[in-house]
């Protein structure tokens, strides 16, 4: 139940959107304004692997559920050979324990035993590193992302349900959407970065703006390669 918890919830938030079938505006839209967003630096993928981690140890310590870094992962856009540390195939896993002395049983992968581990922070702080290093001043991003979902809202049939949130708490106020996403969100803002760093949570994850802006435009995408196939002749 457990496991489901994230992928139920993140399918509630886009697909309650779609009352119609995939039109060839919605593909031209997404292409043209919705794939060069901060999303690009978060790969879906990992953002699910740092919620599943951090909310498995929050339940009482537990290591299920938890993953180790495998040295197949190469940083941002491909998480690599993660693996569940109870996967039991007698492979030995690992110990890495920060703070105490090191005891690697092998150099293939290790396992952290920590809310927030050095594998998967390293691709959390890529992510964010990548995303400074293309915008250092992030009012250029937000006024890019401003403009971006804009165009979007206007060429767009169907559109991920953030445009749900912008129409009832900000009564269509794009700008205002966009602004109140930079100045919270732990992916874009440095001061909300760190602090999440520092004291990450699964909580703090779920609730945050721009973790749903990313899984909409993921989920988006995925909808439209979906609806795109069924509409393809059958030979």
């Amino acid at each position: 139940m457990k496991r489901v918890l994230l992928i139920i919830s993140i399918s509630f938030y886009i697909f309650h959107c779609y009352g119609q079938g995939v039109s060839k505006a919605d593909t031209q839209a997404y292409e043209q304004y919705l794939t060069k967003t901060f999303a690009q630096y978060y790969p879906f993928s990992m953002l699910q692997r740092v919620y599943k981690y951090l909310y498995a140890y929050q339940e009482k310590g537990s290591i299920d559920d938890r993953y180790v870094f495998t040295d197949d992962s190469k940083g941002r856009g491909d998480t690599g050979n993660w693996e569940p540390a109870d996967k039991g195939e007698g492979l030995p896993i690992a110990t890495y324990m920060v703070g105490k002395e090191q005891g690697f049983s092998t150099s293939i992968r290790h396992y952290d035993d920590r809310a927030f581990p050095d594998s998967l922070r390293f691709i959390f702080k890529q992510g964010y590193a990548e995303f400074r290093s293309k915008y250092p001043k992030k009012s250029i991003a937000q006024k890019e992302l401003i403009e971006a979902l804009k165009g979007f809202d206007k060429a767009a049939h169907n559109k991920p349900l953030f445009f749900a949130d912008i129409h009832k708490s900000y009564n269509d106020d794009i700008e205002a959407y966009v602004k109140d996403m930079f100045k919270s969100s732990i992916l874009i803002d440095n001061k909300q970065n760190q602090r999440f760093l520092r004291k990450p949570s699964a909580e703090k994850m779920q609730n945050d703006a721009g973790v749903k802006f990313v899984i909409g435009i993921a989920l988006y995408r995925l909808w439209l390669t979906q609806q795109e196939g069924k509409d393809e002749p059958h030979e």
